[in-house]
Formats: structure tokens, C-alpha cells, sequence
């Protein structure tokens, strides 16, 4: 897994291939998740949720408060509300 820097998005690649991507808009100390997409071609392999979790691992240990709007990544968070929680 990748951050652009440009934009603060991830991507998970797959054999050098971007299989998924999980963006994120950040705005005083939040993390909004608007949208995560995997490739047809990769789907049904769990990559998605790796990729939720890895990026929001990534940025709860920055210290920002995730608030995922995307429905996968809130659901994929539900199961972890450790990484949704922020202590400062």
C-alpha cells in the first residue's frame, strides 16, 4: 500500500498494479473516507478491506479523527472502532 502525497489517497497494488484505492480528504484533524474502489478484476480477495484498515491504521497513528462517509469503509471500521477513536 501507497499514499499519494499530492492527495492523501491510498492504493493497494497488486503484482505492481493499483488494484484499489481508499480517498481521503483531510481537514482540521479529520480524515473524511468518501469513497473506496477495487478493480472488477481483484474483487472478492479482501483487498478492499486490507486496504481500509491499513490507511486508517495509518491515519489514526497521525493523530487524525477518521469519519469514513463511503458505506464499505464504515462498515469495514465498525469492526474496528479503535481506529475511529482518537486520544490527543
Amino acid at each position: 500500500m501507497q499514499q499519494d502525497p499530492r492527495t492523501g489517497s491510498f492504493e493497494i497494488l497488486v503484482d505492481g498494479e493499483t488494484a484499489g484505492r481508499m480517498e481521503v480528504v483531510t481537514d482540521d484533524g479529520r480524515a473524511t473516507i468518501p469513497h473506496v474502489w477495487v478493480e472488477p478484476r481483484f474483487e472478492g480477495r479482501g483487498i478492499g478491506t486490507r486496504l481500509v484498515v491499513a490507511g486508517a491504521e495509518r491515519l489514526h497513528a497521525d493523530g487524525l479523527a477518521i469519519r469514513p462517509v463511503c458505506s464499505f469503509a464504515a462498515r469495514v471500521l465498525r469492526a474496528r472502532p479503535d481506529l475511529t477513536e482518537v486520544s490527543r
